[in-house]
């Protein structure tokens, strides 16, 4: 094949000499128009290849369309008008008959303009068409969809303020290529942008500022345009729907305090009040931001929020644990007492208990007291006042008091037992409560129309291609035309030019995991210098098949493989090679990385290889781009909720079982739980390779929370249905657990509280034995004194008898009283056992994910 040295050529003068029209007519503008600027379409259009294109460029923003937190991307719509003159080219007005004529885009050359935080396609609608004047200024006017990757600060939502970056500059051509200036001022871009904004959504423009920029890349420099969009947000969405609803659930968290925990169950209005919050900060994710950078102050807000409604929650247990089982503890100590009802009243400002005046009466009797079951004469004695003689003679009255008194004493002995520790109860209450010129473009189309072919002058020797890659942003790809070589010196000094790529040959690179269309910005241009090698940066976005490992979800490191090679062309023909160290591209991939979401850049690894198929064989280069997840966001909203509702759960066993209603607090607990997990169920990965170790503690969590539910059932029954029966506790159940389940498990009774023990029997002539009395139809047998002192006796008969009844009564009372407390003391053993069981199944399962994490981290 040929070489380019005989076809270089000199320009005449200029890119394009001044139109002449033969007439006023379209048809002869556009006929001057397709033989001086049409044709040449393919070059920059300079006088000299090192002259510097100036491109003015306008822009306004029409609507903002949205924010992507968790993405990070904001999407804008604006208009960008670029401007720039076709050096030499003018007309006259009268012989052309126009100022102005709009002509097809593709007729002219244009600049590659670009969006450098542009991540996403590009929707917007394409117009055709653009302005040319007699002076040789071309205006390109376009609306544009942009999807620009911007770094967002969420630390202050819903009240944030937000500044995005627009960069506009050329994607191939340097600076001494195409210098971009702004054609207004930031002030008018920001007026003309209020004044035409249709959209009113969430977020206001605030302001835009400019500056111009030189990007230095590789010792090259590049022209850019920097905008600045300040975006406020409107804050009243969140204010009503998330920070008022807060305020409220918080506000009667507080007030709940107010509830007398002796009289309402305060704990399930709690556990129903988590619930809710719950609920509503689930349902309520979708308005939270996520991100990897950092955790808003409102997200803080809400888990701090939770966190204080569970201690509040902790707290009525403590409480009702205090004056629910207070009958069974000891009289309160002294020092606990001076403690809590003298120092700590003073500092709630509590006010002391006052003393009261009413005289009270104790059934006590001081030492030195009468015996309980007889009466001395003495005693009578001292109560009457008057004498009687060591052995009086039998009367019925003083028989009839005699059993009178026996009853009161056993009532009183009745009373005693039953009401023994009410004074006790009432002080733990009260403590429970205080709470160039140079190559043409004729001497380039003998290239062109090669463009179909591999440029080799040997088809056996393969093109090398050299390949760099920055993730997220730029793909650069060398290779050598044997076909593009010049002398320097014979054209005017330039060593380097850019030319369309659709003009050239180009290798057919592709990344082999690639499993949807490239949606990028398309760069039209490569640059060629004087040796034949060519460099075309392409920006891509990819999405490429990855077998994710999510075991250990949200602490996972992913490693996907992009697998950059010819498509087509062997080795023979093709060979690819690394442009740039792997450690560089790693590098400059995490310094120009726009984005940083819930994902980090970790390293870019890479190497060669060969891919052999058949007999053929190709030229491939593997890169591992090795990433790790962000997991702020799910510890947040997944790991310390579900955290939470297991320590309530735990800490629900210290609710009395006799008392409060442990089951229902357990089942809404359960209920808050799976709501929990069923709102939570889109944050969760899903795959076919395994399960994630947080699903697995998820599932073990609300099945150990099943088992407390059945645990507390169990406890219950034995506590209601066995003691309603009013049946003794057997004595195996009494042996096995009274004696050595509670040696067991360290079981401390109460010093005033000890297991019972069998009954025993009364005895026939039990002085502590209810009074026989006659029946009512029966006529008590008179006895007459002279003092007239049978007149009393039917009277005293008939109180004896409603005593003994009531006696009775009281003895049948207390019998059911102490079958029941037998069986609450087997009640409370049973659950302290199951408990504990509890703890040791829990720190089993906490043992088990820690050797399954520390497996994994081996093995990884």
């Amino acid at each position: 094949l040929m070489n380019l040295d005989f076809l270089v050529l000199s320009l005449n003068s200029g890119y394009v000499a001044a139109l002449n029209c033969t007439s006023p007519t379209p048809e002869s503008l556009l006929a001057a128009l397709d033989k001086e600027v049409f044709r040449k379409n393919l070059l920059r259009p300079v006088k000299r290849f090192s002259d510097t294109l100036n491109v003015t460029m306008d822009m306004a923003v029409v609507g903002i369309l949205g924010v992507n937190e968790k993405a990070q991307t904001l999407t804008i719509f604006i208009w960008q008008v670029l401007e720039w003159y076709i050096d030499g080219l003018s007309w006259d007005e009268k012989e052309c008959g126009t100022t102005r004529v709009s002509v097809p885009r593709e007729k002219l050359w244009i600049p590659d303009i670009s969006i450098a935080e542009f991540i996403d396609e590009d929707q917007s609608p394409k117009f055709p068409y653009v302005y040319l004047n007699n002076i040789g200024l071309v205006l390109d006017d376009n609306p544009i969809r942009v999807v620009i990757a911007c770094r967002l600060v969420i630390y202050t939502f819903p009240f944030d303020v937000q500044n995005c970056t627009l960069t506009f500059g050329p994607f191939l051509h340097l600076a001494s290529d195409i210098r971009m200036f702004p054609r207004t001022t930031a002030a008018e871009i920001l007026k003309e942008s209020q004044k035409v904004m249709y959209t009113r959504g969430e977020w206001e423009l605030v302001d835009i500022n400019i500056a111009q920029n030189t990007l230095e890349v590789f010792e090259e420099s590049f022209s850019e345009l920097k905008y600045y969009i300040i975006l406020r947000r409107r804050p009243i969405l969140y204010v009503v729907n998330l920070i008022i609803p807060s305020t409220f659930l918080s506000t009667l968290d507080l007030f709940s305090f107010l509830l007398p925990p002796q009289s309402v169950d305060r704990s399930a209005f709690k556990m129903t009040l988590i619930l809710g919050y719950t609920v509503f900060l689930n349902m309520m994710s979708d308005l939270l931001p996520a991100t990897g950078n950092e955790i808003p102050l409102l997200n803080v807000l809400f888990s701090v929020s939770l966190a204080l409604m569970v201690a509040s929650l902790l707290e009525t247990v403590f409480i009702i644990n205090i004056q629910f089982s207070s009958s069974q503890y000891i009289k309160v100590p002294h020092w606990l007492s001076v403690l809590v009802l003298r120092y700590i009243a003073v500092v709630v400002c509590l006010p002391p208990q006052k003393k009261s005046n009413r005289i009270t009466l104790s059934l006590h009797p001081p030492t030195g007291a009468m015996n309980t079951s007889k009466i001395s004469s003495k005693d009578l004695q001292s109560i009457s006042g008057d004498s009687f003689p060591e052995k009086p003679p039998p009367e019925p009255a003083l028989d009839e008091l005699r059993k009178l008194s026996r009853d009161l004493m056993a009532i009183r002995q009745q009373i005693d037992n039953n009401f023994l520790g009410s004074k006790a109860s009432q002080e733990w209450h009260m403590i429970g409560i205080e709470g160039h010129s140079g190559p043409t473009y004729e001497s380039m189309q003998a290239v062109f129309d090669l463009q179909a072919f591999r440029p080799a002058e040997n088809l056996s020797n393969p093109t090398i291609a050299n390949i760099s890659f920055t993730l997220y942003a730029v793909l650069g790809v060398y290779w050598h035309h044997e076909f593009l070589v010049w002398e320097p010196e014979e054209c005017d000094g330039v060593t380097k030019i850019s030319l369309p790529v659709k003009q050239l040959w180009s290798p057919d690179i592709i990344v082999y995991e690639f499993v949807d269309d490239d949606v990028s910005q398309a760069c039209p241009y490569v640059y060629v210098n004087h040796t034949g090698h060519i460099r075309w940066d392409r920006m891509l976005r990819l999405v490429s098949a990855c077998n994710l490992e999510i075991f250990s979800f949200p602490f996972d490191v992913q490693n996907c493989t992009f697998t950059f090679g010819s498509y087509m062309h062997t080795i023979k023909d093709v060979r690819v090679s690394p442009a740039l160290t792997f450690k560089e591209m790693s590098d400059n991939s995490k310094r120009y990385l726009e984005a940083s979401g819930e994902w980090e850049l970790v390293d870019i690894l890479g190497e060669t290889s060969i891919l052999k198929f058949g007999i053929d064989e190709w030229d491939i280069i593997t890169f591992w781009v090795v990433i790790k997840r962000r997991p702020v966001l799910y510890v947040v909203n997944l790991l310390i909720p579900s955290s939470f509702l297991m320590l309530i759960d735990i800490l629900s066993f210290y609710l009395p079982p006799h008392s409060v209603d442990r089951a229902s607090f357990k089942m809404t607990l359960i209920l808050g739980y799976t709501v929990f997990l069923l709102i939570m169920n889109d944050l969760l990965p899903s795959t076919a390779n395994g399960t994630p170790i947080i699903g697995i503690y998820f599932s073990v969590c609300l099945a150990l929370m099943v088992i407390s539910l059945l645990e507390t059932v169990i406890i219950t029954n034995v506590l209601h249905h066995n003691s309603m029966k009013y049946k003794a506790v057997p004595n195996w159940v009494r042996v096995v657990v009274l004696k050595h389940i509670a040696n067991l498990i360290c079981y401390r009774w109460p010093e005033d509280v000890q297991p019972p023990s069998i009954p025993q029997k009364d005895t026939p002539d039990s002085s502590s034995g209810p009074c026989i009395i006659q029946p009512a139809n029966q006529t008590p047998v008179q006895h007459t004194d002279s003092n007239g002192g049978t007149a009393a006796l039917p009277e005293l008969q008939q109180i004896c008898q409603y005593l003994g009844d009531l006696r009775a009564h009281l003895t049948s009372l207390q019998k059911e009283s102490e079958l029941m407390d037998q069986w609450c003391h087997v009640g409370y053993v049973l659950d302290f056992l199951l408990f504990r069981i509890y703890l040791l199944l829990i720190s089993c399962y906490a043992l088990v994910i820690i050797f399954m994490w520390c497996v994994w981290i081996s093995q990884s």
